[in-house]
């Protein structure tokens, strides 16, 4: 009787434990990175903070956008034209 509680219980608990989705951490050049890390890396203005819920894990990226230079106007209306016409 004890012994088939004793299996009982560590098969619960391996369910739990095995159940649980891994938490990744990568940069901004998508190299993994440990949780600390990802912490301490300072918040961009223009930066993004995404998490990505995949099937077996979770998936955070923390990169910063750099603003540099404009478009000219024929490049915009360009790109705009080609996401509008569908």
């Amino acid at each position: 009787m004890k012994k088939s509680i004793l299996i009982l219980l560590l098969s619960v608990a391996s369910i739990f434990s095995f159940g649980q989705k891994k938490q990744l951490y990568v940069n901004d050049d998508l190299n993994y990175i440990s949780k600390t890390e990802f912490e301490n890396k300072l918040d961009h203005p223009h930066g993004y903070n995404l998490r990505f819920d995949l099937d077996s894990c979770y998936l955070s990226v923390k990169f910063s956008r750099y603003k540099k230079g404009q478009l000219e106007f024929l490049v915009l209306d360009s790109i705009k034209k080609k996401l509008c016409h569908k």
